[in-house]
């Protein structure tokens, strides 16, 4: 399993925009938006994703902005509060998941809660799951790069990110609400290859694709390193579009699990070595 930060960490800034809510609510009066963002910030057990708390602060901030409240009737402390509170909101924005670099929407499919590269001696399965439905952010694509040690360089993100290294992609996607797909070899020149539209599946806020092994060949497969992450739009020279990494600063190693077939041959052997085993013993 590929480690991924979550986005339900909550951070000191957000801490303190919660502090500054409350004793501005205490002046304006309780709005929908208000209550919510306060609830869901002082209830940890709530787990609720520090994107959607941020919404609601915005949202309050900009219900509040609307009321137009007559300032004169203010006491400086409650006006000193609204300002803190007005400069620590956007500053919650720094502690969200997605890069700094990211331009694109900060779509919930963006971001990855957990991912995993296997490899069956025969197929690479990659699989990985958001926090939103797949496709519920329009023109996104989720991203694996495979480090097959084919390239003398493989750091193609240059000083954007040097410590992703790959030499081929695989590319999902659910454009349009349909599944695909397409593996791209760069160790062959660019090589482009489709995916059967089955072997990519969308379940919910899942992804995964089957890969052949024949697609991606490397002369030791299960030691090969991978990399995912999402984007929304395709333009390789467009790093903004980058959301996130996982993991965030490198690659990790894909996980390798025995075919269905050889599994059975085990269990098959297993259980004729303990037949002859009695029968041995009862002779």
């Amino acid at each position: 399993m590929l480690e991924v930060e979550t986005a339900s960490i909550r951070g000191p800034f957000l801490w303190l925009a919660a502090w500054l809510l409350g004793n501005t609510l205490s002046q304006f009066g309780t709005r929908q938006n208000c209550a919510t963002a306060s609830r869901w910030v002082n209830r940890a057990d709530l787990d609720i994703p520090m994107k959607n708390v941020i919404n609601q602060l915005m949202e309050c901030k900009k219900a509040l902005a609307a009321e137009k409240y007559n300032r004169v009737t203010m006491t400086k402390p409650a006006l000193l509060l609204t300002a803190l509170f007005w400069v620590a909101l956007p500053a919650c924005a720094d502690i969200l998941p997605f890069l700094s670099t990211y331009t694109g929407t900060p779509g919930e499919d963006l971001n990855i809660q957990s991912a995993n590269a296997t490899f069956d001696g025969t197929n690479f399965e990659f699989t990985s799951t958001v926090d939103a439905a797949v496709g519920t952010t329009p023109d996104v694509f989720y991203v694996w790069g495979v480090d097959r040690g084919l390239l003398s360089n493989e750091a193609l993100f240059g000083s954007f990110a040097p410590n992703i290294l790959f030499d081929s992609v695989v590319i999902l996607d659910d454009i349009g609400g349909t599944p695909g797909g397409e593996v791209v070899d760069f160790a062959a020149g660019g090589t482009v290859t489709p995916l059967p539209g089955a072997d990519v599946t969308v379940s919910g806020d899942t992804i995964s694709a089957f890969v052949p092994g024949a697609d991606l060949p490397s002369a030791s497969p299960s030691t090969d390193l991978v990399n995912l992450w999402t984007r929304q739009g395709i333009d390789s020279t467009m790093t903004n579009q980058i959301a996130e990494f996982a993991p965030a600063n490198g690659d990790a190693p894909i996980t390798a699990t025995p075919e269905p077939t050889s599994v059975g041959l085990l269990c098959a052997g297993m259980l004729g070595m303990a037949t002859f085993a009695r029968k041995w013993w009862a002779a």
